[in-house]
């Protein structure tokens, strides 16, 4: 991964006892494959969790997602009871156009019961707090705001994993 913002994640999550699988959409970076569809993403995360939740026997599941990818893993948690905690990392909630997935419709959301945490930077202008404020809402999640951070939380990737690693205890 060509960011430093999920390597930094993990290596928080290793240091506070959780196993963690970190991949890229098949296709992406030095991913294998090519999409297969508009539902490519999507079929992966459902298949990163299946393959986890078969090498890794674990009581609690999380699953996080950053920018758009935490869009695709709210798809993904969508109505999965095994999922206990997730975390949208700067959901681009306040960003449209190509590129950038659709939230699930309130609709389907309306039965989510995952204790959840959305975590925004103050510079982010893909993940406004009136934005954010709607979707947490929806989710009864909680947020947090990392002050001086942009979408990447550049500069501030200690203090958002501290955030992360503390909601997952």
């Amino acid at each position: 991964m060509p960011n430093v913002l999920m390597p930094s994640l993990t290596r928080a999550l290793d240091a506070a006892g959780w196993a963690s699988l970190r991949f890229n959409y098949r296709g992406v970076g030095r991913s294998q494959g090519s999409p297969a569809s508009e539902l490519s993403e999507l079929d992966d995360v459902r298949g990163a969790l299946a393959y986890a939740g078969k090498a890794i026997p674990v009581d609690d599941t999380a699953v996080i997602g950053w920018s758009s990818g935490s869009t695709i893993a709210l798809w993904a948690c969508a109505g999965d009871a095994d999922i206990d905690v997730f975390v949208g990392l700067s959901p681009p909630v306040s960003a449209g156009g190509p590129g950038i997935p659709a939230l699930p419709k309130e609709s389907m959301l309306r039965d989510w019961t995952t204790r959840t945490l959305l975590v925004r930077g103050t510079n982010d202008p893909a993940c406004c707090a009136e934005d954010l404020a709607i979707l947490a809402k929806t989710l009864s999640a909680d947020v947090e705001t990392v002050s001086d951070a942009d979408h990447a939380f550049n500069g501030r990737l200690a203090e958002m994993s501290a955030l992360v690693t503390w909601y997952l205890r």
